[in-house]
């Protein structure tokens, strides 16, 4: 799992300005996603720069179980979104296991939403 993390409740933040015009008035902590991953069991890995996780790949395919991706990101970057009553109107992707298969060989980690 990939968390885009910007060190704050952007969401949260974002959502009240579109709302109602205003950012809340509350500080809060970053939140230490990977100690959190951890501590339910899951591999963990921060990716702070461009290239890290290309470079991690090969450690990334061995792991068995969960894994969560904590990417560090600019806060004053506001990430693309889609309406959520438009997303529930769409078909959704099938499960992984009903994908046909493919080759490995040569191919590389992506994020996939």
């Amino acid at each position: 799992m990939f968390v885009f993390n910007d060190h704050r409740l952007g969401m949260v933040e974002n959502g009240h300005k579109n709302v109602y015009g205003r950012t809340p008035a509350f500080p809060t902590n970053p939140l230490d996603i990977c100690s959190i991953a951890r501590g339910l069991g899951a591999a963990t890995l921060r990716i702070d720069g461009t290239g890290q996780l290309a470079s991690c790949e090969a450690a990334l395919r061995g792991i068995v179980g969960p894994v969560v991706i904590d990417v560090r990101i600019d806060p004053a970057v506001v990430l693309p979104k889609k309406d959520r009553i438009g997303n529930m109107t769409e078909k959704p992707s099938p499960p992984l296991h009903e994908l046909p298969s493919r080759p490995t060989e040569g191919k590389h980690l992506r994020i996939v939403n």
